[in-house]
């Protein structure tokens, strides 16, 4: 991935953030007004109807930023398939302390 997609995708999840913003603004806006004595049904409708839009725009939005991300992530193996590579790292660097350690204990047994 090049640093512009890298930077566009990053973007693109700045501007979900700020919808999700929008849409919980917008539900809380609806929850004030209904907790008025005499709520607008007008508002409380408008607001809602803007939630729901909101929400199924961040909706579809994420769905496809992880779609994106599940593409590229199983198109790409040598990067994104190393956790077998690095528990063979570690298993061969415990391997490799313990053989260190046997030899430092069968070198201060000769040397006695």
């Amino acid at each position: 991935m090049s640093f512009s997609t890298s930077r566009d995708r990053l973007q693109q999840l700045e501007e979900i953030e700020r919808d999700l913003v929008a849409v919980i603004e917008s539900a809380g806006q609806s929850l004030l007004e209904l907790s008025k004595e005499q709520p607008s049904e007008d508002y409380i409708i408008s607001r809602t109807t803007e939630f729901l839009k909101g929400l199924e725009a961040v909706e579809k939005n994420l769905s496809e930023q992880i779609s994106y991300l599940s593409n590229a992530t199983t198109s790409h193996q040598h990067e994104a398939g190393i956790y077998g590579e690095e528990k063979k790292f570690q298993l061969v660097c415990e391997a490799t302390a313990n053989v260190l350690d046997r030899l430092n204990s069968l070198t201060k047994k000769e040397a006695f």
